[in-house]
């Protein structure tokens, strides 16, 4: 190999490590995100049902949700269909589905 190719091989490969420290570092933060925001989702879908089950205890459901905003959606047989309310917590999300 010729001097001249080492100096060029070894530049290179000291960029690639630098842009590969970088990009673990991105992802390192990146993964902190994702996981952070999914827990949040999973701690506002909790926190939907917890208000949902109180106002329903309190018998006051219908007034603060304006009763007809939220249909009863498709009847299910494992209890309750809580996809109306999900719609209704998460408009941007409903949009989506609708």
């Amino acid at each position: 190999m010729s001097t001249q190719t080492t100096p060029y091989l070894t530049g290179i490969a000291n960029h690639l490590q630098i842009a590969l420290d970088a990009l673990k570092s991105e992802c390192a933060t990146t993964f902190k995100e994702y996981h952070s925001a999914r827990k949040g989702g999973y701690s506002n879908i909790a926190r939907t049902f917890l208000w949902w089950n109180e106002a329903k205890a309190y018998s006051c459901f219908d007034a603060l949700t304006g009763g007809n905003e939220i249909p009863n959606g498709r009847a299910v047989n494992h209890g309750h269909n809580f996809s109306p309310l999900l719609k209704l917590a998460f408009p941007q999300i409903s949009r989506h589905f609708s």
